[in-house]
């Protein structure tokens, strides 16, 4: 089990140095990654299947459909990030809560 926050995404210019990726990323569902995950950059591009379990701690106000997984990249470092923290792309939250707030 994990944790998931959203942030606005940065498809260009971004940690893993991947510029030019909106362009060729069609999906567009990533995110960015932190700790051991990032490995100095060397996690770049590793791929990892999510699935949402429901609300984080007590967070009573946020609600997933916990019948939905989904395959996310990894493109960019969330330096706060633990392993089992994973900072997705407006994309993929939409996805799981239907919300982009």
């Amino acid at each position: 089990e994990g944790k998931a926050t959203m942030y606005g995404g940065n498809l260009n210019g971004n940690a893993c140095g991947m510029d030019g990726t909106s362009d060729e990323f069609e999906q567009k569902y990533y995110a960015a990654i932190g700790s051991t995950n990032f490995d100095s950059g060397y996690g770049c591009g590793k791929c990892y299947q999510v699935k949402c379990t429901g609300a984080y701690g007590t967070n009573v106000d946020c609600s997933c459909d916990t019948s939905k997984s989904i395959t996310i990249q990894a493109l960019d470092q969330c330096p706060e990030c633990d392993d089992s923290h994973f900072d997705f792309n407006t994309d993929v939250m939409v996805y799981f809560t239907g919300s982009s707030s």
